[in-house]
């Protein structure tokens, strides 16, 4: 038996949870999920309801991933009407000033990193960026 707590963090697209079920069901592996008592592949019952489910979780997941959409687009509409430059990623944590004036006075990646709080090879990337 495999067991899941929620669909729709086994797979991507309802397909996709077909073609993993289809396997597992050749391998003569049941599939069941915990939040649902329902949704059974051992049973007749438990297999149209997968099918159901399935296509469910994948138009939630399609709601989700426009909805982080419209977020991303609305955010990059405010920095743009604000005159500011839209980037997308992590914000940079990483003092580059700290890191150059440290190796001009000649210390080490190493010490430069735990001075700096970061990484080895994030001094490594700022330092080979000069």
């Amino acid at each position: 038996m495999f067991v899941v707590t929620k669909v729709d963090r086994l797979a991507r697209s309802a397909a996709h949870l077909h073609q993993i079920v289809k396997t597992l069901d050749k391998k003569g592996v049941g599939f069941k999920v915990l939040n649902d008592a329902s949704l059974d592949t051992t049973t007749r019952t438990g297999k149209l309801v997968f099918s159901i489910l399935a296509s469910i979780a994948e138009f939630e997941t399609a709601l989700r991933k426009e909805r982080q959409m419209e977020g991303i687009a609305k955010a990059k509409a405010k920095a743009e009407a604000q005159g500011e430059l839209w980037k997308t990623g992590r914000p940079v944590t990483v003092d580059h000033d700290l890191i150059k004036s440290l190796k001009a006075e000649g210390r080490s990646v190493r010490q430069i990193a735990k001075e700096a709080e970061c990484s080895p090879s994030a001094v490594q990337k700022v330092l080979t960026a000069a």
